[in-house]
């Protein structure tokens, strides 16, 4: 039998992975409760450079990093320039008030400017299960 999920990972058909016990899995790195991610996927504006870019983005850490809430940030970019800033915080309620936080702060400003708003989706998602 041949699976998308084992032709996903590389495996040949007559191949089937081992679950994990479910004790294992039930438990092991299992999220706190009422953590959310807020991804933000983007293309960068017309005329900035991904140096320019990163330097904008590493500016906004220690505003985020300073926001009640805040968990982690994770910054990255896929091969067809789509940009993904996935941020960790506590709760919804931290993460809609730092991201009214940074939009009325100037250190912000180049940073936002730097992204193509037009491109620009945000969502939230609760956090149910990750792993260390």
């Amino acid at each position: 039998m041949h699976s998308p999920m084992k032709a996903m990972f590389g495996l040949p058909p007559a191949v089937t992975p081992l679950a994990a016990p479910a004790e294992v899995v039930g438990n092991a790195g299992s999220a706190p409760v009422g953590q959310v991610a807020e991804i933000v996927t983007f293309r960068l504006a017309d005329g900035t450079g991904e140096a320019a870019f990163l330097e904008a983005a590493r500016a906004t850490g220690p505003l985020l990093a300073a926001s009640p809430g805040f968990v982690l940030r994770h910054l990255s970019r896929s091969e067809d320039g789509l940009w993904t800033d996935h941020i960790l915080w506590a709760s919804l309620a931290d993460a809609q008030a730092a991201a009214q936080a940074v939009m009325a702060d100037p250190r912000a400003l180049p940073f936002l400017q730097a992204i193509d708003e037009a491109s620009m989706t945000m969502r939230h998602a609760t956090l149910h299960w990750q792993m260390p």
